[in-house]
């Protein structure tokens, strides 16, 4: 190997030197190169598609553009409403010419004067059930109100007011109706309907007047609600009372049999003419009526729950009465006795309840396939209905009763038959097996025998009956 000599060792140094030189360069100088170049960005802003100009940052583009839009508002008194589209493209270099915030701002008043715009101030939505109108002042909201009620306040006894929210983040009100009168018979005067209203901006289009406000809210437009029916409620009493017609209900309801069958606690949704602001007002009044005394009921521990019977027929009675009315826009539908004075006491109707539980039939055996139906076969009539099934498949009760035959019965081979509390009877078939004798108590499922092929069978199975004042019925009808 060739010896060093001392200019190629004085050399080797200053290579090495020169290499930590630009190492260090490349650690700290283009790092600081980079971040210096990298923050002398632009950006480029154009405004519903027309370039403006070149800022420093998009800081700048976003102030420039609220300041616009402000000097507009000033400009025009009021909020101007437009939706203008402000897009801000970043580059390496000013392509375009760079401009100070003035300029900008300048530039971006003029291109939106260019919009279309639409101005926007201050009103009051009344909103109602999700129903709106708008009207410029409070003041026309509340003499709009005060119109509707006058319609059934003729004495004008109430006055409504606007009764501001606390609690609300924003203006809100609700309605209050403050009385003007100490005496007229008036007790109190209020909408039906939630009323709300709200202050806020709106586009001035939106704007109403009072008078067609008042048109629009007390015009009679078709509604649906919802009516529970009642005892002693006829769907001619429902249709005349709402002022309606059975095929109406009929189409609006069509759960409902062509016979339309309604039952006391189901709801029918029922067609009614009224206006999106009902006023609902209650007076204090004396008056003679004719009542009726609550039905009262006797309880029959030996009758079942199906059973009902009048014992004793009710007779109205007459008093008279001081009563709080409600009245819904002048028609009178329901009130509250305040005073009574009886002149003729009313006889209440007595009726017997049952209270037992019917008892009920469920299949005898858990499984098996249905053979033979009830009715005619081979001629003649079959009085049960058959089960095919294994020999020695358990058999259960069907109802609860007391055992009155249990052993060989003849062509129904071996054979158990149980009385029900309801007077009905059940007879089991072709047993292989009884497990139960005369006179035991069984409930519903208690285990009663074994199904077979004794007495005349073609094969193993179950022969089921149910007799009803001693008559066979096909089983299918009474099994749940």
């Amino acid at each position: 190997m060739r010896k060093l000599t001392k200019y190629s060792q004085k050399m080797k140094v200053m290579y090495i030197g020169a290499s930590l030189i630009i190492c260090l360069c490349m650690v700290f100088v283009f790092p600081w190169f980079y971040s210096v170049h990298k923050e002398q960005r632009f950006y480029m802003v154009v405004v519903n598609g027309k370039t403006l100009g070149v800022v420093d940052s998009e800081y700048q583009a976003k102030c420039c553009m609220r300041k616009a839009r402000l000097s507009m508002n000033k400009e025009a008194g009021q909020i101007v409403s437009m939706n203008p589209e402000l897009e801000i493209y970043p580059q390496n270099k000013a392509v375009n010419e760079v401009v100070t915030e003035t300029v900008l701002e300048e530039r971006i008043y003029e291109t939106l004067k260019e919009c279309n715009v639409t101005t926007q101030k201050n009103a009051f939505v009344i909103n109602i059930d999700g129903e709106t109108v708008i009207l410029e002042t409070k003041e026309e909201v509340v003499e709009l109100l005060n119109r509707i009620a006058s319609q059934y306040d003729k004495n004008g006894q109430f006055s409504l007011e606007l009764i501001m929210n606390q609690n609300s983040e924003y203006s809100s009100y609700t309605v209050g109706a403050k009385s003007n009168s100490a005496k007229g018979g008036l007790e109190n005067l209020c909408f039906e309907e939630n009323v709300e209203v709200v202050e806020m901006c709106v586009e001035e289009s939106q704007l109403t007047t009072v008078d067609k406000a008042f048109e629009s809210l007390t015009k009679l437009k078709e509604r649906h609600i919802r009516y529970e029916i009642e005892p002693l409620d006829t769907m001619y009493w429902i249709a005349m009372h709402f002022d309606t017609n059975i095929e109406k209900i009929m189409e609006l309801n069509e759960y409902l049999d062509d016979e339309a069958t309604i039952y006391i606690g189901d709801e029918l949704v029922i067609p009614v003419m009224e206006p999106d602001l009902n006023v609902v007002i209650t007076k204090k009044e004396s008056y003679t009526e004719k009542y009726s005394a609550e039905e009262e009921f006797v309880e029959n521990d030996k009758k079942y729950t199906s059973y009902q019977e009048v014992i004793q027929k009710g007779k109205k009675g007459k008093r008279k009465v001081v009563a709080n009315v409600r009245y819904k826009n002048g028609v009178r539908y329901g009130s509250d006795i305040l005073e009574e004075e009886i002149i003729k006491k009313a006889v209440p109707q007595i009726t017997e309840v049952g209270t037992q539980v019917e008892p009920t039939y469920v299949k005898p055996l858990s499984m098996g396939t249905i053979s033979s139906t009830f009715g005619a076969r081979w001629g003649t009539v079959h009085k049960g209905i058959d089960w095919a099934c294994s020999q020695g498949t358990a058999i259960y009760a069907s109802c609860g009763g007391t055992v009155v035959q249990a052993g060989w019965r003849g062509t129904y081979g071996y054979c158990v038959e149980i009385a029900h509390p309801d007077g009905n009877n059940t007879r089991y078939a072709h047993l292989s097996s009884v497990l139960v004798s005369a006179g035991d108590t069984v409930k519903q499922y208690d285990k009663i025998a074994l199904s077979g092929n004794t007495g005349d069978s073609t094969g193993p199975h179950l022969h089921f009956e149910i007799l009803v004042n001693g008559t066979q019925v096909d089983p299918l009808s009474l099994l749940q």
